[in-house]
């Protein structure tokens, strides 16, 4: 029962991030982000898939910063610091603490989610939506080959409609109009 409820968490989580790609504003897509951050976290815990809940941990942490963007100066080169080492954290954590073999293999798949939210990371620290969505090329890419490695059928799901989604943005909203 608790995989079931856990699924349809992921389900709500990946509509989230789909629609998040749409918005017109960076800051709506950021909001969207945070509450799909929260979601895939109790996903990901109810999955005993601890280190997709700790990064998406950091994840929700990032969209409350980045929500509070001007308030905070969350643009200002610390907070990048601070959030990519919490994100190599989790890495360091994926073999230290939770015991995951390291092997060249897994040392290559595990950093995959790692490189894609430093790069989400720069992209909320961009003033610029459509500059957003173009990092968010590499977030999304990096996590649909980490999911497929691991067969995550949800995880796959939502990258392959994000990608489809920001694409669909860049064409709708970013493309230059002639």
């Amino acid at each position: 029962m608790t995989e079931w409820i856990a699924q349809g968490i992921g389900i709500v989580a990946m509509m989230l991030n789909i629609v998040s790609y749409q918005q017109k504003k960076q800051k709506y897509i950021i909001l969207f982000q945070l509450i799909g951050a929260f979601l895939w976290t109790a996903n990901f815990l109810m999955l005993d898939a601890i280190v997709g809940g700790l990064l998406n941990i950091v994840a929700i942490a990032r969209g409350v910063l980045f929500i509070k963007k001007e308030e905070w100066h969350a643009t200002h080169m610390g907070w990048m610091v601070l959030l990519s080492a919490a994100a190599v954290a989790v890495y360091v954590c994926t073999f230290a603490v939770f015991d995951k073999p390291f092997t060249l293999m897994n040392a290559l798949i595990e950093s995959l989610p790692v490189i894609g939210f430093v790069a989400l990371n720069q992209g909320y620290r961009l003033k610029d939506a459509a500059a957003t969505r173009r990092l968010a090329l590499i977030c999304s890419s990096c996590w649909l080959i980490y999911n497929s490695v691991n067969f995550a059928i949800g995880g796959m799901l939502c990258e392959i409609f994000s990608l489809i989604s920001i694409f669909t943005a860049m064409y709708r909203l970013d493309r230059k109009k002639a």
